[in-house]
């Protein structure tokens, strides 16, 4: 069980912080207002109030770890940060309890320092979401190029997401117009962790739409394997495995009416840099909560079975190409297949072997299983019925339009 907890800003309402000490501090700005002190003058006692609810949450309450928000909007200049000093308490407290836990922090950065030690100059997270893989997913499935997505959206990228861990290690971005990311060299790639949709990514739409929804079935089938058939940790969104699609929209309770009007207008500005029409749903409005609930009736739906059976075997797979390390930086290569439409994904060890085709084609195309692997089967095709292929003959095989097919020993 993993507590989502956020230590770069509070809420604006019910917040009293600030009359009993110095826990913000306005040299910096985050999206939600001023920025906690965890650098400025009297901050000791302010990062020893976050830990101390860090340690609660893990020792007291007995969670097995925390998904850290936002930690780019931890500003932090001190010599040793307080992701770091986080890091040494979850680390002794581990030791003492004898339990595994975990730190999970949310970053959009690609800063491996993230995930180095302390020793090594980073900050001792477990593990951190990656959204380059989401980005270029959603790209390529919806055609969508607004906004930061207009970094994403080549097959080259997934690629590189394969190879790298990440897009974005060090290149240009067209988008924040400079440099960004760092190497992942030498970091576990099951220390990303990544998905095809998210409460952010969905919640954050005008619409909340989710990827079923733009996209359709097969899209999102193909959207589900990129994720699952990776070396990262993925993850799911309520719903996605039973083929929901209900939107998740942007939803508040505030009672303050200026402050609820201030959200409304965010909102609105929120979306200038993409080109969503319409005026999006109120989110101080009940009927707006009432709309993203889950529509439980879906699981029993064929729709919903046929999802389900499809996500268990994913699961399964990812299960055994994490263990076998198949993905691993060095086992891994890919290559580029009908002009540039499919994608093929090669992981091998001594005793396993994957061969992944990824079609980003709106045609059937023809891919060489490399069948000099001995026993090579067809562990996984989207596109069939009960999404297994079984054993075939040697010889090509055709991939349908926006579908994943996977063949595997060991």
């Amino acid at each position: 069980m993993i507590l989502d907890v956020v230590y770069n800003h509070l809420g604006p309402e019910g917040n009293y912080l600030s009359a009993f000490g110095p826990y913000f501090q306005s040299k910096y700005k985050t999206p939600w207002g001023d920025a906690l002190n965890y650098d400025g003058e009297w901050s000791d006692e302010v990062r020893r109030y976050f830990l101390e609810n860090a340690r609660q949450w893990l020792e007291e309450f007995h969670f097995d770890g925390l998904r850290l928000d936002a930690v780019h909007a931890i500003f932090d200049t001190s010599a040793r940060p307080f992701l770091e000093d986080l890091s040494r308490m979850k680390d002794d407290l581990q030791e003492r309890t004898g339990r595994p836990l975990y730190l999970i922090a949310e970053s959009d950065a690609n800063d491996s320092r993230i995930l180095m030690t302390p020793e090594e100059g980073g900050h001792g997270m477990d593990a951190h979401w990656a959204d380059d893989l989401h980005h270029t997913i959603h790209a390529l499935v919806t055609g969508e190029r607004e906004g930061y997505y207009a970094d994403y959206g080549k097959i080259e990228q997934l690629a590189n997401a394969y190879e790298d861990g990440v897009v974005f290690d060090g290149e240009y971005s067209e988008f924040r117009h400079r440099s960004h990311g760092r190497p992942y060299d030498g970091v576990s790639r099951t220390r990303l962790v990544v998905c095809s949709q998210n409460h952010d990514q969905i919640g954050n739409r005008a619409e909340g739409d989710r990827l079923i929804k733009l996209a359709g079935p097969e899209k999102a089938r193909l959207a589900a394997a990129c994720v699952f058939l990776t070396q990262n940790l993925p993850l799911m969104y309520m719903g996605e495995e039973f083929a929901e699609d209900s939107p998740f929209l942007y939803f508040v309770d505030h009672t303050d009416k200026n402050l609820l009007e201030a959200v409304r207008k965010g909102r609105r500005e929120e979306f200038g840099s993409f080109k969503w029409q319409g005026e999006p749903p109120d989110p101080g409005s009940f009927e707006t909560f009432e709309r993203s609930k889950l529509k439980w009736e879906k699981v029993d739906s064929a729709q919903g079975q046929s999802f389900m059976s499809y996500y268990r075997q994913l699961i399964e797979l990812s299960k055994w190409i994490r263990r076998e390390k198949l993905f691993e930086q060095g086992n891994v290569t890919t290559k580029l297949l009908a002009k540039g439409r499919v994608l093929e994904v090669n992981g091998h060890t001594s005793r396993s072997h994957v061969q992944l085709f990824l079609s980003f084609s709106s045609e059937t195309e023809k891919v060489q299983p490399d069948w000099g692997v001995e026993k090579l089967e067809i562990a996984l095709n989207s596109s069939e019925d009960g999404f297994f292929g079984g054993t075939t003959s040697k010889g090509t095989i055709d991939l349908k339009p926006f579908s994943a097919l996977v063949l595997r020993k060991g």
